[in-house]
């Protein structure tokens, strides 16, 4: 019997590789730097990831193409929520921003990582500590579904609202 413990042991502990994020954004894509490459970030909003310190620029209707990926394969789909500077799902912007099915579902080989790549349309709010938040929700277990969380920080100006126009000026006529 300890001889079959061993072996199970010994093998289980060469056969397991390390773990890595289930999902996340793709680093290098054209969002703000992913805010952690880390894995099992299982706790909302972002894995316990404190924000970016140089947050990309987007102007309000730009269109934007997501890049992330999946490292570990599960059932189920992404989503992709905009969050404020308190984390929370900024109003008036649709909740979900998108929702992606996962397509693939042949087994992640080595580094061949499951690639996704998604065009969004930067919404008209205005919001200088946002976080584009890339969530995977996971279905092996349709009764309890579980979640990954990758975010990536950005600011967004509202260039419909223009600059603020300047009050109480007096305009005089020359002659």
């Amino acid at each position: 019997m300890r001889v079959w413990l061993f072996l199970f042991t010994f093998y289980s502990f060469f056969e397991s590789s390390p773990a890595a994020a289930h999902a996340r954004w793709k680093a290098g894509s054209l969002l703000s730097p992913p805010r952690s490459l880390n894995d099992n970030l299982k706790t909302p909003p972002c894995g316990g990831t404190e924000r970016g310190s140089a947050p990309r620029k987007y102007n309000a209707g730009d269109s934007v193409s997501l890049e992330f990926e999946e490292t570990i394969n599960h059932p189920g789909y992404f989503e992709i929520h905009l969050l404020g500077s308190d984390d929370k799902p900024v109003q008036g912007v649709p909740v979900p921003l998108l929702k992606i099915e996962d397509n693939q579902n042949e087994r992640v080989a080595g580094n061949a990582y499951h690639q996704f790549k998604a065009e969004l349309k930067i919404p008209q709010v205005e919001c200088t500590g946002c976080t584009l938040q890339l969530i995977q929700v996971m279905l092996d277990d349709p009764k309890k579904p579980s979640n990954y969380y990758s975010c990536s920080d950005l600011s967004i100006t509202n260039s419909k609202s223009g600059p603020a126009k300047p009050t109480g000026l007096k305009i005089e006529r020359k002659r």
